[in-house]
């Protein structure tokens, strides 16, 4: 047997195997994609990128998948690095694109409507820093080079054994750091609610932690391979409160009625018809007398708000409003199926209000019905049917002054409520939506002022022109809705209520939209259109800040609808409470105040308003989650019954 001297056993300690190389390569790929996530939009949250759960997390996760792929032989191996890392790369860059286009992070409880999303995906969109795509390449070229160079060796039964304990460590290392964090069921130092008033002596990170419902804060805490896992399993398998929630529920409806105020407009449009318009991404800095005219004299004449905020609870921010605008509740962030929103009971949505009171209720979109299941949902929001484009004579469903064919349909002589989702605003801005700009590419490029334009290159300059002569194809609906009803004597019997789903979010570059808008913080970008407009109404603009959460309360009180006003998140536009909008993440702004409860405030009342923000938006979403409603109902038939 030929023995190994002293000299070349040296040399082999000084150079390891090619197989311990390749692995190690492939564990600096693993930890350096989840680290320049981190790094480069380390902006998405205040949790600091040297954070200690962070490193941990991805240094035991990096350490796991590593001493697992040294276990297998070597095609496992290959196929195993790979089947890991090239989902997690395409997560980091939807996590990136998501971020860039709604302030948000990836979360699985978007998932439930991936597939819809998915349809309106644009190349334009996939606008990642230069940074991130050169660190995507590098780990990327790092663990290809791990397993083309793959070896065919295993290692020895020593290796084996160490890295089976590794992958053990490693893993066992998750659950204590994850248990350490999250608190238990029966944990007595939970707070119900975030205690904001006691800051100091609150670990708020636990908190963020065991709810799982910050996708920005709780990636940066984490990193990208236990936010993944972690959020999954709260999402996918969520832990079974209902019993308890409903119990708190009923204690916090018990203790908070809500009373409705006399004000100017209090029965103002009773009797008469709505039409309910939810503008798809037609922001305020496209309503000029050049741009959008008509739009732009329903403000000026009629009821307008123009702090009013459309704030995104899902990524899916068009469902996300409508959902809000029309039930009054706040999606739920996570814990939540797309099933619940076909199933859960809503009885005080507006549509269930309208039919109460004996109205015909209808919704039209010219998308298909089985996008975002709205041919199921809106029934279950209490309309008698959904109409898409071909319901409505519609030859192209991305046009929307192709609504007016299906005029006889949403206008009625019986007392009508008609709820519109318009398209045409929707991105990209590019050639590829060419059938809704190109009619009114030519007025576009003569009435905008492009000295005025903060656009840096030519490809930003179209895509505004584009996006201004898409918001001009759905101008070009009001107008005509507004004609047909002067036309036929329907103009003073019904009341238009115009507002937007999002702001105009679909440019490739952020920088341009903040650029217009004058501000880089997602929430503000959020300020969009709100009008109330019928003919001879008395103008009116109102400073109050409003937002999505207050249209339902708003036209209960308008239409002297008869419900509940507990239930409602929101406020009446009109009355003296509210002025304060939500947004995700618990942050608020009321014109002065813009909390987002990580710094201290000199200002008394700013603690109590953020336990006040916690406490109604958790309310908010577990009413419809836990189907609150439905229990309501079994209960009031099983005392009738007795």
């Amino acid at each position: 047997m030929a023995t190994v001297s002293a000299p070349a056993k040296r040399a082999q300690r000084l150079h390891p195997a090619p197989l311990w190389l390749s692995l190690l390569l492939a564990f600096l790929a693993y930890f350096l994609l989840d680290f320049s996530l981190r790094l480069f939009y380390g902006s998405m949250s205040n949790v600091s990128l040297w954070a200690w759960q962070a490193l941990v997390f991805t240094l035991l996760g990096s350490g796991t998948m590593t001493a697992i792929a040294a276990l297998l032989p070597r095609t496992g191996r290959r196929i195993f690095l790979l089947v890991t890392f090239v989902p997690f790369a395409l997560l980091a860059i939807t996590n990136c694109v998501l971020y860039q286009l709604t302030g948000t992070c990836f979360s699985f409880a978007d998932l439930a409507y991936a597939g819809d999303g998915a349809r309106f995906i644009s190349a334009a969109y996939f606008r990642l820093k230069a940074g991130e795509w050169i660190s995507l390449a590098v780990c990327l070229a790092m663990m290809l080079c791990a397993v083309i160079f793959m070896p065919k060796a295993r290692p020895g039964r020593r290796g084996r054994i160490v890295a089976a304990v590794l992958a053990v460590a490693c893993a066992a290392g998750i659950v204590v750091v994850h248990n350490a964090l999250a608190y238990r069921g029966d944990d007595q130092n939970r707070s119900e609610y975030l205690s904001w008033d006691n800051a100091e002596s609150h670990d708020t990170f636990r908190d963020t932690y065991t709810d799982f419902s910050n996708p920005n804060c709780c990636l940066m805490l984490t990193g990208l391979y236990q936010y993944t896992v972690r959020g999954a399993a709260v999402t996918l398998w969520p832990q079974d409160t209902t019993d308890q929630r409903i119990a708190e529920l009923d204690d916090y409806y018990a203790s908070h009625p809500k009373a409705a105020a006399d004000t100017p407009m209090t029965g103002a449009f009773a009797g008469k018809n709505l039409i309910f318009i939810m503008m798809e991404s037609m922001d305020d800095w496209l309503v000029t007398p050049e741009y959008m005219p008509n739009l732009w004299r329903m403000e000026q004449e009629g009821l307008y708000f123009p702090n009013y905020y459309a704030p995104m609870f899902l990524s899916a921010g068009t469902f996300n409003s409508e959902f809000t605008a029309n039930t009054g509740l706040i999606a739920p962030e996570h814990h939540v199926r797309n099933s619940y929103y076909a199933e859960h009971a809503l009885p005080y949505s507006l549509a269930n209000l309208f039919r109460d009171a004996g109205y015909r209720a209808r919704s039209y979109h010219a998308a298909n019905p089985n996008i975002y299941n709205r041919g199921q949902i809106h029934l279950n929001f209490g309309y008698e049917s959904y109409n898409d484009y071909g319901d409505l004579g519609m030859d192209d469903y991305m046009l929307d002054s192709q609504l007016l064919r299906g005029y006889d349909q949403i206008v009625s002589d019986e007392p009508f409520f008609s709820f519109i989702i318009t398209y045409s605003g929707h991105g990209p801005y590019t050639t590829e939506q060419q059938n809704i700009s190109e009619p009114h590419l030519d007025r576009a490029r003569a009435v905008i002022d492009y000295s005025t334009v903060p656009y840096t290159t030519e490809a930003q300059k179209e895509e505004y022109t584009r996006a201004v002569a898409q918001a001009m194809e759905t101008d070009a609906f009001i107008g005509g809705l507004r004609e047909r009803l002067e036309a036929d004597g329907h103009a003073e019997d019904t009341v238009l209520v115009l507002f937007t789903d999002h702001y105009c979010k679909y440019f490739s570059d952020t920088e341009l939209i903040e650029a217009i808008k004058g501000t880089t913080d997602h929430n503000l970008l959020s300020n969009v259109p709100f009008v109330i407009w019928t003919e001879g109404v008395t103008p009116e603009v109102s400073e109050k800040y409003v937002s999505t959460m207050d249209i339902a309360p708003t036209i209960v009180d308008l239409f002297s609808l008869d419900t509940d006003l507990r239930y409602y998140i929101g406020n009446d536009m009109f009355g003296p409470d509210g002025g304060v909008v939500y947004f995700r993440n618990y942050v608020w702004y009321d014109g002065k105040t813009y909390d987002t409860g990580n710094d201290a405030s000199t200002n008394p009342a700013v603690p109590a308003m953020r336990e006040q923000v916690h406490e109604q938006i958790d309310i908010s979403q577990d009413t419809f989650r836990c189907n609150y409603f439905a229990y309501l109902q079994k209960r009031s038939g099983e005392t009738e019954t007795k």
